[in-house]
């Protein structure tokens, strides 16, 4: 399995027609203005597959230093055509107490260790407006 165009944002939405709508994406970073901090931690990707069917899966995020998940996902994914990556999207809320490295991990299928997959610096800060 492959990801690809991972996105980390506030919320994934799809609409009727199979489009998905993104809000509130990360670049680098997330900053917050209050620690402990929650606010809902939104994943959209395209998984890559080579082969038909239903895939287990298993997403974990933590911050560094931590042995205990802020968000644990699990389920079954449908690969329906090979040409065409498998889009996914989820979210939960977390609480973030203080600074670091939030990692986001994966497993699919049989696979037995986790894969990380993006790495963010959360900080607390100032969240600026653009005009």
């Amino acid at each position: 399995m492959k990801v690809h165009n991972l996105t980390v944002c506030d919320q994934v939405r799809q609409e009727v027609n199979g489009k998905f709508i993104l809000i509130g994406v990360y670049t680098n970073g997330i900053v917050l203005t209050q620690m402990p901090g929650q606010f809902v931690l939104g994943v959209w990707l395209l998984l890559e597959s080579d082969r038909l069917g239903h895939i287990n899966f298993k997403f974990r995020a933590r911050m560094a230093g931590q042995d205990e998940d802020l968000m644990f996902i699990e389920g079954q994914v449908e690969v329906v055509e090979l040409e065409n990556w498998t889009p996914m999207g989820f979210g939960s809320p977390v609480l973030i107490g203080q600074s670091g490295d939030l990692t986001l991990e994966a497993m699919f299928g049989e696979e037995r260790e986790w894969t990380v997959l993006r790495t963010l610096r959360v900080t607390k800060g100032q969240v600026s407006v653009q005009t």
